[in-house]
């Protein structure tokens, strides 16, 4: 494997044990483009972001609604200007996640992310986790066969009472 590729993985690795296994978000300084872009399929936070602010944005959301998050490397793989990087997430729910108050369940669920990266430091990311899984776990969301949840952002006003 060529120098690039070996520097590009080393990049990648420090996104994930510094800025979201640690929440040393100033790192995202160094090692993120001014100009990075995020494409995720699904996005709960502001898509507006570019640049750090984008990536900081992401890592303290997570680390804000699970105190003990951790990203759990599987594999990572270079060619050329890509990185592909599939690891682990998971947490205790203790703080609040996309409008849903903490319910003090673990969870843990796979996500894949693929980089482009310029000059060594990332310039895009696209990105999917299993999100229906994480909610189950959380019991947010109904398992195979289960009833909806009660409650949650949907179908209450800022009062916290039932429109």
């Amino acid at each position: 494997m060529g120098q690039e590729q070996e520097r590009n993985k080393a990049v990648i690795l420090r996104n994930y044990e510094e800025i979201w296994n640690q929440g040393r978000f100033e790192v995202a300084d160094e090692i993120v483009d001014p100009e990075f872009h995020d494409h995720p399929p699904t996005r709960f936070f502001d898509v507006g972001l570019v640049g750090p602010a984008s990536l900081k944005e992401a890592a303290s959301h997570f680390r804000e609604a699970f105190s003990d998050f951790h990203d759990t490397m599987e594999n990572v793989i270079a060619e050329g200007d890509r990185v592909a990087y599939l690891g682990t997430i998971s947490g205790t729910h203790d703080g609040e996640l996309f409008g849903f108050p903490a319910t003090g369940k673990p969870m843990a669920v796979r996500g894949v992310n693929f980089f482009r990266l310029a000059d060594g430091k990332i310039v895009e990311r696209w990105g999917q986790f299993d999100v229906l899984t994480m909610m189950v776990q959380l019991g947010l969301a109904p398992g195979p066969g289960g009833p909806p949840p009660a409650g949650g952002p949907e179908g209450s006003n800022a009062e916290g009472g039932s429109e």
